[in-house]
């Protein structure tokens, strides 16, 4: 059965008017989900550097860390460097530095800990972080 003119363009018509219908309601579901996404998510451009700095994170791998034996508590220490150095001083300046700088005690906690004088943990510690710099711009120079 052929359609008559008239039925044929009631049809297209018809269609036209689905077609319409179907695309405004795509554009509204278009909109609306750009707007929940903007909502939700923001460009990396719009971030202000405290909020950039937040986001990145850096893998810590423990081949450069060494662990040195203080107060029964294993320090560990990231430097390679001034891990290598420590390893030069004697285990009783190491142990004074380790606690002043890691464990943050004070000269008079550590001499009360190791029952000596204030005076002598100030002594071992300046003449320690000579010696510390001193191996470190040797290891500098190499």
């Amino acid at each position: 059965m052929e359609l008559s003119p008239k039925q044929k363009q009631q049809v297209q018509m018809k269609f036209a008017s689905y077609c319409k219908k179907t695309i405004k309601g795509e554009a509204k579901h278009y909109w609306r989900e750009l707007t929940r996404q903007k909502s939700k998510e923001s460009l990396f451009s719009e971030l202000t550097r405290q909020e950039l700095e937040q986001l990145y994170s850096m893998d810590d791998y423990c081949f450069d860390r060494r662990y040195f034996p203080v107060m029964g508590k294993a320090v560990e220490v990231h430097d390679r460097q001034i891990a290598e150095a420590f390893q030069k001083l004697s285990e009783k300046k190491r142990e004074i530095l380790l606690m002043l700088y890691f464990l943050d005690m004070t000269e008079t906690e550590i001499a009360s800990y190791l029952h000596l004088v204030q005076s002598t943990i100030h002594y071992h510690k300046k003449v320690s972080l000579n010696r510390m710099r001193q191996i470190l711009e040797e290891m500098d120079e190499e």
